[in-house]
C-alpha cells in the first residue's frame, strides 16, 4: 500500500483553482458563479454555515476539506469535533503502516522513483514515464481578480491547518529515513536524489471504496452556491 502527501497549502490552492474556478470558467461556462478565494475559503472553513450544512449531508466526507485534511483522513475523523494532538499522533501511526509514503513536491527527485521501481517491478522504469503537470492558466489569468486577498487568507489557512503542516513535516522525515535505509544516503539532505523525474501513478478506486474512504465527489462540492 502507498499514499502521497502534498504540502497542505498547495493542495488547498489547487482545490480552489481547479475544482472551483476552472470548473465554472472552463467547464460549466458560468464564471459569475465562481467565488473569490476569500469567499470560498470562508465558506469551507470548519464552523461556517455552508460547511456545517455540507458536513451534515455528507458525514465523514473529506473531498472538499480545507482544514487538516490529511489528519482527518488518516485518523478516522467522521465530521464531528475538532482535530487535536491525539488525532495527529493517530495519523502518524497510520502513516507508518503504509508500505510506501511519497511527497508530491519530491516527485521530480529520483529517490522516490527508485523506491517505486523497487516496490513495483515492471519492464519499464517509473522514472522514464512522462511527468504529470498541472495547469496554472486559470491562476495566472484571474489571480488579481479573484485572489487579491491571498496573503491574508493564506495566513488564516496556515493557522487553521496547524496539524496538517506538522503531519507533512513528519511525512518528509519518514520518507527521508526510509530512503536512507533503502539506498544508504544522507537523510538530512533536502534533495532526495539527483536523478530523473518521477510522475504520480494514479490508482482508480472501486466506487464502493470511494464512498467508504470519503474521496467521492458529493453533491454541492462546487460550492458555496447562492
Amino acid at each position: 500500500s502507498f499514499t502521497a502527501l502534498r504540502h497542505p497549502m498547495a493542495r488547498i490552492k489547487s482545490l480552489y483553482w481547479y475544482e472551483h474556478v476552472e470548473w465554472y470558467y472552463q467547464m460549466a461556462r458560468m464564471p459569475s458563479k465562481a467565488k473569490s478565494y476569500k469567499v470560498w475559503v470562508d465558506a469551507w472553513l470548519d464552523g461556517s454555515e455552508w460547511k456545517n450544512a455540507f458536513t451534515a449531508a455528507n458525514p465523514g466526507n473529506t473531498y472538499m476539506e480545507i482544514e487538516n485534511y490529511y489528519v482527518k483522513s488518516l485518523s478516522g475523523w467522521k465530521g464531528v469535533g475538532n482535530i487535536g494532538e491525539e488525532d495527529l499522533e493517530r495519523a502518524k501511526e497510520v502513516l507508518q503502516m503504509f508500505d510506501m509514503v511519497l511527497i508530491t513536491e519530491w516527485l521530480l527527485e529520483g529517490g522516490q522513483a527508485r523506491m517505486m521501481d523497487t516496490y513495483f517491478k515492471t519492464s519499464r522504469s517509473i522514472q522514464h514515464i512522462k511527468d504529470v503537470k498541472g495547469n496554472s492558466f486559470m491562476k495566472f489569468k484571474y489571480h488579481s481578480f479573484l485572489a487579491r486577498d491571498e496573503e491574508e487568507v493564506d495566513d488564516l489557512l496556515r493557522a487553521r491547518n496547524k496539524y496538517d503542516i506538522l503531519l507533512y513535516d513528519y511525512a518528509q522525515d519518514l520518507v527521508r529515513y526510509r530512503l536512507s535505509e533503502m539506498f544508504h544516503f544522507d537523510r538530512n539532505s533536502s534533495r532526495v536524489f539527483d536523478e530523473n523525474s518521477c510522475p504520480i501513478v494514479p490508482i482508480k478506486l472501486e466506487p464502493m471504496y470511494q464512498k467508504e474512504m470519503g474521496v467521492f465527489r458529493p453533491p454541492k462540492h462546487k460550492g458555496p452556491l447562492e
